[in-house]
């Protein structure tokens, strides 16, 4: 099964659909430049599409489209525009699944969707005959030590049949603590200690340390969001957009539970 990847960003939306559904990406599409150097060094044979906005009603041969995009319209650390946003993405992406009719959509956005423009979003997929289904989730849900809540959207043709409920993964996926050596940081959690080590034994890794040179670091957001090591740091050499891509990503475990579970 191929994917379609629309505002791709580093690409764990993508990750978890690969696994769930055995696919590969095939396309990509940003226009952020360490999102593109990402997902162009992370999915080497995937073809970079540019801009969703330029894409008018070019059809994709594609199983799959997934869709992380903006969320700042809906967001309620924003003024909350929706459709009045200039960064609202959801006409042109619709656009494409409609010439394209992939067998699967699959969508993520914050929590705060559900209360604006979600409702727009459904519709327009009912429209195209496409069954949906949605369901918000926290990244706690799949063990990582923070919220994060996110709404799902999945839907699919009347070709595609739902898969059984299943989330074993929650527990295969924990490793013992000795599989990743002794803690070397001298980090006091406090309170958040718990998480922190639950986090730790999914992911297979210690934490790093969260500070460097008294600023928030990279290393230890990219451990946050679930991502394997070096997956950003090791190839955006800047701080800032290392950040910037991590805080507009998904943590793909969420991602991972979120398509077994609805």
């Amino acid at each position: 099964m191929k994917i379609l990847s629309l505002c791709s960003g580093y690409g764990g939306l993508d990750l978890a659909v690969e696994e769930h559904f055995n696919a590969r990406t095939a396309y990509w599409s940003d226009i952020d430049q360490t999102s593109c150097l990402i997902m162009g060094t992370r999915f080497p044979e995937a073809e970079p599409i540019g801009d969703l906005t330029l894409l008018g009603d070019t059809t994709f041969n594609v199983d799959i489209i997934t869709a992380g995009y903006p969320c700042q319209p809906f967001s309620y650390g924003g003024k909350r525009q929706g459709e009045h946003d200039e960064r609202h993405l959801w006409p042109y992406i619709v656009n494409t699944i409609s010439v394209s009719r992939p067998r699967w959509v699959i969508l993520e956005n914050v929590s705060g969707h559900l209360s604006l423009g979600a409702t727009q979003t459904i519709a327009d997929l009912t429209s195209l005959r496409y069954q949906c289904r949605w369901g918000t989730l926290s990244a706690s849900a799949a063990g990582a030590p923070h919220q994060r809540k996110r709404l799902f959207i999945i839907a699919n043709t009347e070709s595609a049949k739902w898969g059984n409920t299943q989330h074993e993964h929650l527990e295969t996926s924990v490793r013992p603590a000795t599989e990743f050596g002794e803690r070397t940081s001298e980090v006091k959690w406090g309170r958040y200690e718990p998480a922190i080590r639950r986090w730790e034994q999914t992911l297979g890794r210690v934490a790093p340390d969260p500070i460097t040179d008294g600023k928030l670091s990279a290393h230890f957001v990219e451990w946050m969001m679930g991502c394997d090591r070096g997956w950003v740091c090791d190839l955006v050499e800047s701080r800032a957009k290392a950040l910037k891509v991590l805080g507009n990503g998904v943590v793909k475990q969420q991602c991972a539970l979120a398509l077994n579970l609805i």
